[in-house]
This record gives structure tokens, C-alpha cells and sequence, in this order.
């Protein structure tokens, strides 16, 4: 419809976090003396929206659930059928939401657990089941009859990146992601990239027993992706698809001092936040602001430097970092560092399955002198003979509307011809 229309046009060009959730329409804005708008004028949004097929809280935990959503949503009412993303949630909004459902009804559950269950009614029935069990395999999209597509997480390891995917394949190829232990509270620690795809071997073969395998892997994930190929065929099983999405080795950050990498592991982070790269103009303003105040990145997310981080960190993700979102930035720039010690230097062999190269049409920007192995990747893929296809936008944006449509239709047409020729 209109809105998701208007929704999808805002998202070619601002982070989820900053589309708005209502839209209004007003046949002129309210103006002040001087021109400028009124924003006290302005009319409060209709907070209970209009959504058909509305229906109210049934239980004791709906009710509880769908007072948390409605005050992390600036909503008056949710619905037990509504989509969390449909009303304008985002990934680090369930950073929030989970937070607070364990205050309240003192139930822990993983973030990934919301594209799971992304409706209060689904939630709820969940965890009235007790099937909130920490897992690294999360379906993403259980529908249609054909082999599922498994989506690998890149540094940092969360599977969040792969939601608008998952929409665009729609009901015929289930989809399944493949979060990091960190992540999904798992107690499992790898010293190599090899240890890491054997466990994660044994995630996708317990899940789909017999081959052939279909494997997706956004950025870094590529890399693990093809290391999981790798291994998968090294036990004797086929591989038939693999689909790397603007995915290079960092070949350079086997260099990387410590205090590099801690820097690379934060810079990575805070892009993923604003799903943006950062500009060496910007990642210059980073490394001055450090170098002035004379921190390093451990001290500088340090609790006890909380208040002189948070006006930077606002500024560089261009969101208000509440208690949660610290947090979550502090253990997220750790797990990131963690995943690019392993990947550094890291080369995957060649595999017998089809390889098909996405690469973003706007690349990252130039290296800055302070950053060498952030922009570093070294390998384009040419030695194991892809086929290559260009997306529109840049490593983020290529994985939102509406340049994932277009990532969506290509990935769809190569699956449906490995159908064929299995025929």
C-alpha cells in the first residue's frame, strides 16, 4: 500500500531505526511567524493505528507482552497478530524489548528470538511451550517444501542483517540462520575459523540431514559461509549453491596490532548500527576525538567513561544510546574483535559448489591512513570462477528495500535453476 511504499522509499536512504513507525497526512505544515515549522502545532500521531484485523491480548502474558511493546513503540494498543517490524521495530529496539521482558516476567531470551516470533501471539506461545531453548540455528522463514537457504553470520554475529531477504524469497525456500554462540548464549568458544565450521557443519546437518546445501553469507559472513562449504564437503556431503554478498577476506588484519583490531571491532560495530559506512573524513573525526582525550577503546566504552562516550557515540550512530544499547555495544565490539582475530589472514579453499559473487555497486570508501586493515579486503573471488552480479546500493544498503528486491529476484532465479537441473 501507500505506507509501505513510503516506507520502503525512506529506507533507500535512513537506517530502519530512523523510519518512522506512523505516517500523517496533513494538506499543509503549521507554521511559525517566521517561517519556520510548528512542531507544537503539529498533531499527535494516531497511536492506535488502523491495522485491520486487530486483536486484543487473550492472556495474562499476551497482556503483559503487549504493554511492553506498546510503550517501546509509542503505541496505545498492539495487537497479538502484529508484526514487531511492521510497526516500526528494528533490530536494536529488541535489544530493548528483550531487556525489559526479562525485568518483568523474568524470562531471558535470546534477541534472534524475535524474527522467530515476531507477533505477541507467537512470542507468547513460545514461551508457554518452554521452546525458548539457546540455539545457533534460527528459522527465519520455515515455509515451502524445497531445501532451505542457511544464512551465516558475519562478524559480530548476529543474523538480523538477513530479515529483508527472508521477505523478498517469500514462502518457497525456508530460510534459516546461523547466529554465533556469543549471540545465542551457547557455550561454545573456537580458536580457529575450521573449529568454528564444524560446529556449525553439525548445526545445518542436524537440521537438514541430507545434501545438497544451499549456503548464503552477507560480508564476513561469505568467508565463514565458504569455510563451512568447505568442510561440509571434506565430510562427504554436496554442496550445490553458494551466494557470497559483498564478501571479502580481510587478509590484511593478520597485521593488525591489538589496539587495530580493538579499533576495526568498533568501527565495524558502530556501522552495522547506522547501517552505513563510515566515511574516512568521519573515521578521521574518530581517531582524532581518541587521540585528543588520549583513551584507548577498551577505556573509552569503560562504564566509568560512559558520560564522556555518549554524546561521540550518539553522534557517529545517530541514536540515543539508553542503558541497553551501551551494553550491547560494549559486548558486541568484543565478540566482533574476537570473530576478526579468527578471520585475519583467513583464505578459503576452493569448493566444488557453485559460487555466485553479489557485489554492492557503491563500494566502501577509501582506506584512511589511521584504518589499513578495516578496508583492506584483498580478494575479489576471480580464482574460484563465480558468476558475478552487481547490487545497487553499498554493503548495507544492498540488503534493504528497495535494493534487496533486486538481491532477492537474482537469488530466487539461481535457486529455482539448481531445481531444474536436479530434474
Amino acid at each position: 500500500d501507500e505506507v509501505e511504499a513510503l516506507r520502503a522509499t525512506l529506507s533507500h536512504s535512513l537506517p530502519d531505526y530512523m523510519v518512522p513507525a506512523r505516517f500523517m497526512l496533513l494538506e499543509q505544515l503549521p507554521l511559525t511567524p517566521n517561517g519556520k515549522v510548528d512542531r507544537k502545532a503539529l498533531p499527535a500521531p494516531d497511536a492506535t493505528r488502523s491495522a485491520a484485523g486487530y486483536v486484543a491480548p487473550r492472556t495474562t502474558l499476551e497482556t503483559t507482552l503487549a504493554a511492553i511493546w506498546a510503550d517501546l513503540l509509542g503505541l496505545d494498543k498492539v495487537g497479538v497478530q502484529d508484526n514487531f517490524f511492521s510497526l516500526g521495530g528494528h533490530s536494536l529496539l529488541s535489544i530493548e524489548l528483550f531487556q525489559e521482558i526479562k525485568s518483568r516476567i523474568n524470562i531471558s531470551l535470546p534477541v534472534a528470538t524475535i524474527f522467530t516470533a515476531p507477533t505477541i501471539a507467537a512470542l507468547a506461545e513460545m514461551v508457554d511451550a518452554g521452546q525458548h531453548a539457546r540455539s545457533l540455528l534460527v528459522p527465519l522463514q520455515q515455509h515451502g517444501s524445497d531445501r532451505p537457504l542457511f544464512c551465516i553470520h558475519p562478524v559480530g554475529g548476529h543474523i538480523s542483517f538477513y530479515r529483508e531477504i527472508a521477505e523478498q524469497l517469500g514462502e518457497e525456500f525456508p530460510l534459516y540462520g546461523i547466529q554465533s554462540p556469543e549471540v545465542a548464549g551457547v557455550a561454545l568458544k573456537f580458536s580457529t575459523i575450521e573449529e568454528m565450521a564444524c560446529a556449525y557443519c553439525k548445526t545445518i546437518v542436524d537440521a537438514q540431514p541430507d545434501g545438497p546445501y544451499r549456503l548464503i553469507g552477507w560480508s564476513t559472513g561469505g568467508v565463514i559461509a565458504m569455510a563451512i562449504a568447505k568442510e561440509l564437503e571434506r565430510q562427504g556431503h554436496e554442496v550445490d549453491t553458494v551466494c557470497l554478498l559483498d564478501s571479502r577476506p580481510i587478509l590484511a588484519s593478520v597485521k593488525a596490532s591489538p589496539s587495530q583490531l580493538s579499533l576495526i571491532a568498533a568501527v565495524t560495530t558502530l556501522a552495522s548500527i547506522r547501517s552505513n559506512t563510515f566515511t574516512p573524513s568521519e573515521l578521521h573525526d574518530m581517531q582524532t576525538v581518541l587521540a585528543d582525550s588520549d583513551i584507548s577503546i577498551d577505556d573509552f566504552f569503560h562504564d566509568a567513561r560512559r558520560m564522556f562516550a555518549l554524546p561521540y557515540l550518539e553522534q557517529w550512530t545517530g541514536i540515543a544510546i539508553t542503558a541497553e544499547v551501551w551494553q550491547h555495544l560494549k559486548s558486541q565490539i568484543k565478540t566482533t574483535e574476537r570473530h576478526l582475530a579468527l578471520l585475519a589472514g583467513f583464505l578459503p579453499e576452493k569448493i566444488n559448489g557453485a559460487l555466485h559473487v553479489f557485489w554492492a555497486n557503491a563500494a566502501h570508501p577509501p582506506a584512511s591512513a589511521d584504518f589499513p586493515a578495516f578496508v583492506d579486503f584483498a580478494m575479489d573471488w576471480r580464482m574460484h570462477e563465480p558468476t558475478v552480479n552487481t547490487i545497487d546500493g553499498n554493503h548495507y544498503t544492498m540488503l534493504k528495500k528497495p535494493y534487496v528486491q533486486q538481491l532477492g529476484k537474482i537469488i530466487t532465479s539461481i535457486l529455482q535453476e539448481a531445481i531444474s537441473e536436479e530434474m
